[in-house]
């Protein structure tokens, strides 16, 4: 089991994570990550199918695979300090099959937004990140959310 170590980059990232989570609530949430998983879905259907962008799609699909699992904390499951890898699609998946990955992975994530919400989980209670300490579960949606679109916008091309 891992420790949680929080980095100078864990530091400046729960910063900017909690600032974009500072006024905002499940709904708005709800439709930004809706229309991001939209956006860069499709965008993950045009691009060619190079080994650099299937393990960056990947990566992409076990982050927030992770980090949901991790914010289900926020739900009463246990706290368990693991690393993403153990997330991420199967090696020898097809872009295909990420596709698809990033779809239900997506369609996950907004069904636990919907059961916090519906759970009354304030978005401001806390869950430990492995590097970026304890963070709001709004700034988990952020954070989730902006590795998302950073990701599929910039290291996939």
């Amino acid at each position: 089991m891992s420790e949680i170590k929080k980095s100078l980059l864990g530091t400046i990232m729960s910063i900017i994570s909690e600032r974009g989570a500072r006024h905002v609530n499940y709904d708005e949430m709800r439709n930004r990550m809706t229309a991001s998983g939209q956006r860069i879905g499709a965008r993950f259907r045009t691009v060619s199918p190079t080994p650099h962008n299937i393990e960056a799609i990947t990566h992409i699909v076990g982050i927030e695979r992770w980090a949901a699992h991790r914010v289900r904390v926020a739900l009463g499951e246990a706290l368990i300090i693991d690393e993403y890898d153990g997330y991420r699609p199967a090696a020898g998946s097809t872009q295909e099959q990420l596709c698809a990955a990033f779809d239900s992975t997506r369609a996950n994530t907004l069904a636990l937004l919907s059961e916090l919400q519906k759970a009354n989980v304030p978005i401001s209670k806390t869950v430990a990140h492995n590097e970026l300490g304890a963070m709001s579960v709004g700034a988990w949606l952020v954070y989730m959310d902006n590795h998302t679109v950073r990701e599929g916008t910039y290291r996939v091309r």
